[in-house]
């Protein structure tokens, strides 16, 4: 073959041998783009069924929803309806309901707290409002302040139960009553405001100051009552104790002056007697001495009546007598100085004399006992003036101190001894009548002389002796009485009396 053609052969196998590399190189592309286009089918596939999954998912979770969202709403409409419920309840209530925010803000006031507060605090702070107010606290007198406010104290946290204020205003100067009953308002264990409740108790205040002032008037009336009936008790008992006294008195007066006129006889004649007694026996000794021999009937006779013992024993007889009558003479004048019945109004006297008296009306219980010794008195005088008084009734008052001093030796087994002791200043004159027995507890001391308080048995003391005794010192005399005491020391009574122009 010539050149030309052999090199247009082998251009032509070189021809179809590229052509046919790029065939290889083509399918091999499209191979790789069929693998490529299956594994996009594949993910795809892989996709769809997770979006299937997906989308049964979603239609779960969107039913799951729209019952959810049923149940709310049912909620929702449950609550309106007992929102609406509570606004009707709240609407109809005669207490009045505040709801405040914690700003004092009012975010709520049912229709009786508008008409309570006329709507004012509707348009400004519940706060400023209460600041300008006139709330008193339960006494009715005590401002409220700020913080102790109910409202104040539940926007503060606090709980508090039926707190009483009186609320006055320009209008009702009175002021009304109201029971308040506040809680906080939580959200998230946070306060966010608080919630009120008035209540008008005006009525029931004023029923209850009426039963309190009723109350109050009936024990005014049973006190003054039963202080009228221990009077009438204590007057009763010093009637019939004065009438005792005054009926004592005259017996004592009529004794006395009986007495005293066969005393006076017998005291006066026994001095006549002493004379004649000597008389007689300087007679019988002139005839004896004159006649040394007498007749034998004589001598019988005086050895008979043993005259020489006569002689020796009348005298001393006749002093002894006349020591008795004189001590009869001395308790008269005693117990007449002690009834003074002629001495009925205020006249001076010696405070000496009716203390003797009243020692000598006594003087018989000073003797020993089975359960103590004899007792000792010991007067203990000072020089005082003499004093204006109502002597008789004195006298009763010494009477019944010394009567008490010995009763408190009933069982004194050492040596129980009465002091008696005077003194003056100038004005006042004080007499004291201490013993040395067991002494008088502090709570028996306080009532002493108290009426009818007494420490004795039934039957043997009444308990008006020292409040009798109280009356005439301190009522009739201007004076005062005391009783010093301590347990174990003894006793003193203490009475001071003033000296009188």
């Amino acid at each position: 073959m010539s050149d030309t053609v052999l090199l247009s052969f082998e251009a032509s196998e070189t021809a179809e041998a590229d052509e046919t590399a790029e065939r290889i190189e083509h399918n091999t592309q499209l191979k790789e783009e069929v693998a490529d286009l299956r594994e996009q089918v594949s993910t795809l596939e892989e996709l769809l069924q997770l979006y299937e999954a997906s989308a049964i998912e979603q239609e779960q979770q969107l039913q799951g929803a729209m019952v959810e969202l049923k149940e709310h709403a049912q909620q929702l409409e449950h609550a309106q309806e007992a929102l609406q419920t509570l606004q009707t309840t709240l609407d109809s209530m005669g207490d009045a309901v505040i709801v405040a925010g914690r700003d004092g803000q009012a975010l709520f006031v049912n229709p009786a707290a508008q008409r309570l507060l006329k709507g004012e605090a509707m348009s400004r702070s519940f706060r400023d409002w209460l600041q300008t107010a006139q709330l008193f606290e339960s006494d009715g007198v005590t401002p409220y302040s700020m913080e102790s406010l109910p409202l104040t104290r539940a926007i503060g946290g606090e709980s508090v139960d039926a707190a009483e204020m009186r609320w006055v205003t320009s209008t009702d100067p009175a002021g009304r009553w109201l029971s308040v009953t506040a809680r906080p308002i939580l959200a998230a264990e946070s306060v966010t405001g608080a919630v009120a409740v008035f209540r008008d108790v005006t009525q029931r205040k004023q029923f209850e100051q009426d039963l309190q002032r009723s109350h109050h008037a009936a024990k005014e009336q049973a006190q003054l009552l039963e202080k009228t009936l221990s009077q009438l008790k204590q007057t009763q008992a010093q009637l019939v104790h004065g009438e005792k006294m005054s009926s004592l008195g005259q017996t004592v007066a009529g004794i006395a002056h009986e007495v005293n006129n066969p005393v006076n006889f017998i005291h006066g004649n026994l001095t006549h007697t002493k004379n004649a007694f000597h008389d007689l026996l300087d007679l019988v000794q002139l005839f004896r001495s004159t006649y040394q021999t007498l007749p034998i009937e004589i001598e019988h006779a005086i050895e008979e009546i043993d005259l020489d013992f006569l002689a020796a024993d009348i005298p001393p007889m006749l002093a002894s007598m006349t020591q008795g009558t004189q001590r009869i003479r001395e308790i008269v004048k005693s117990l007449r100085v002690f009834s003074r019945l002629d001495e009925a109004e205020l006249k001076s006297v010696d405070i000496h004399e009716g203390i003797d008296s009243a020692v000598m009306l006594v003087r018989s219980r000073f003797a020993a006992t089975d359960t103590r010794h004899d007792i000792t008195l010991r007067r203990d005088y000072s020089t005082c003036e003499h004093i204006k008084c109502y002597a008789r009734e004195l006298n009763q008052v010494f009477v019944h101190l010394l009567s008490n001093a010995i009763d408190t030796l009933a069982m004194n087994a050492g040596n129980p001894e009465i002091i008696i002791r005077t003194y003056s200043n100038g004005e006042t004159l004080t007499v004291e009548i201490e013993d040395n027995g067991e002494g008088i507890p502090a709570d028996i001391r306080a009532k002493v002389f108290d009426p009818f308080f007494t420490t004795k048995p039934v039957g043997t003391g009444t308990g008006i002796g020292l409040s009798i005794c109280h009356q005439i010192v301190v009522e009739m005399h201007s004076g005062n009485i005391a009783c010093l005491s301590e347990v174990g020391q003894g006793s003193r009574f203490v009475v001071t009396l003033p000296y009188w122009t």
